[in-house]
């Protein structure tokens, strides 16, 4: 989640056609954001979505389901439902402030989801999740079992070359990188999002699956940055597509084996960033038009000026999250039952 500072804050200097959805446009533009933001993206939300899935289903285990759809109320669709509307008027007072506004397509409402989007379809997918999993004997049906050893193949370390094969489909039906803007959900996000969604809680059903992510991984980032490049030289339609959908995978695999291998005993520096990210996540994007707006007139490299948004940003939230939230009954909804417990 945290990741997000660095992309919002990367928006801004990126001169592809993807930095027009964002609200400010700094005339010091660099390939570097450019490329900040493409490597962000496309393993940032995979990797949320199959994450999501894991903890879901790791969360489903060991709760009944009304605890487990109580649980993801609080911890989901409370914060999405309290936040929605305060962060768009600090987004917008903020960028009123510069001369700037929201973009915001002819047709579309005052009230979209912007950067909390995340929180909106990931609780459509638990919702779904919840349907798929009131089925009796579901578990052990005949399918599931295919489906368990199909995902213990799928953990070899040439399985995002196969699975990239899976949102070549949904990739085609969204434009550019898959961002959702109004309530009404888009089938083709929601089906990108639901197979990594999925694919975390099919991980978790083969024990053991997921700390082999841990190995290997040297060869793992080299297919992300080579399929990276190859981007770069494919041409459009499925190619494209289909190595979008290998660095999904394989950068998404790459770094969730780096973060088990590195950070496999607690730390308290992890340990806290692991905290705050929650509420990094909620309240950064006006930070960082704030931030954006007050280095637009300034003559620097947009390198140095993506560095001071970045950091004073982080500062922002982190300070923010340590004086307000910490210890309090937020910081307990955001943190889960270990912030209350050490409290």
């Amino acid at each position: 989640m945290v990741l997000g500072v660095f992309l919002h804050s990367a928006l801004a200097y990126a001169p592809f056609p993807g930095s027009r959805a964002w609200a400010i446009v700094d005339p010091q533009q660099t390939r570097f954001a450019t490329l900040l933001v493409v490597v962000i993206y496309w393993f940032r939300l995979p990797a949320f979505f199959f994450l999501s899935g894991y903890f879901a289903r790791l969360l489903l285990a060991k709760q009944d389901r009304v605890a487990f759809a109580v649980n993801r109320l609080k911890r989901i669709v409370l914060p999405f439902g309290v936040a929605l509307i305060p962060m768009k008027l600090a987004e917008e007072a903020v960028l009123n402030r510069f001369g700037q506004s929201l973009p915001r397509s002819a047709g579309e409402p005052w009230l979209m989801l912007g950067h909390l989007w995340f929180l909106y379809y990931l609780a459509i997918l638990i919702a779904l999740y919840l349907l798929v999993t009131a089925q009796p004997d579901w578990t052990n049906s005949r399918m599931m079992r295919i489906v368990d050893r199909v995902t213990r193949y799928a953990g070899a370390l040439v399985s995002p070359l196969v699975l990239g094969l899976l949102v070549v489909a949904p990739l085609a039906g969204a434009d550019g990188l898959p961002t959702a803007r109004v309530f009404q959900p888009d089938l083709a996000i929601l089906a990108f999002c639901g197979i990594f969604f999925f694919g975390g809680v099919l991980f978790r059903r083969s024990d053991g699956l997921i700390g082999g992510l841990s190995q290997h991984l040297t060869l793992r980032f080299i297919l992300a940055v080579g399929s990276l490049a190859a981007m770069s030289f494919a041409p459009s339609g499925f190619p494209h597509l289909y190595l979008r959908g290998v660095f999904a995978w394989a950068m998404s695999f790459a770094f969730i084996g780096l973060f088990l291998k590195l950070y496999s005993r607690p730390r308290p520096v992890t340990a806290f960033l692991a905290d705050a990210s929650y509420w990094t996540y909620i309240v950064h994007p006006p930070a960082v038009y704030l931030m954006q707006g007050l280095l637009l007139v300034v003559p620097i490299p947009g390198v140095i000026k993506l560095s001071i948004v970045t950091a004073g940003t982080m500062v922002f939230c982190l300070l923010t999250y340590t004086v307000f939230v910490r210890r309090t009954v937020l910081g307990t909804i955001l943190g889960g039952r270990r912030l209350a417990a050490a409290a």
